[in-house]
């Protein structure tokens, strides 16, 4: 979609003559214009604005799986530690055989 320009601080031409009744219908075509082009705006800000709630969704919700992974994967270390620690102590306790 083209984007209009907007000028802030545009340069106020002099030489232009002030406009007649005739401008009154130029002044109802611009301005049905930027109304469109305002509804064009507030549409893409609207869709702009849905992408970014759904990336934060998408962004949460991959931080908790993220999270949940860690957590589980810190279970399963504390778990293998333990079988290791068990198997250690089961290991010494049968007569070593040569």
């Amino acid at each position: 979609m083209p984007m209009r320009k907007v000028h802030l601080e545009s340069p106020v031409d002099k030489s232009a003559a002030p406009r007649t009744v005739s401008g009154s219908t130029e002044m109802v075509i611009e301005n049905s214009r930027l109304h469109a082009e305002n509804e064009a705006l507030k549409n893409a800000v609207g869709m702009w604005r849905r992408r970014a709630e759904l990336h934060g969704a998408a962004t949460l919700g991959l931080l908790g799986f993220s999270r949940t992974a860690r957590d589980q994967a810190l279970r399963m270390r504390f778990e293998r530690d333990e079988v290791y620690k068990h198997y250690n102590i089961l290991r010494e306790r049968l007569p070593k055989s040569e």
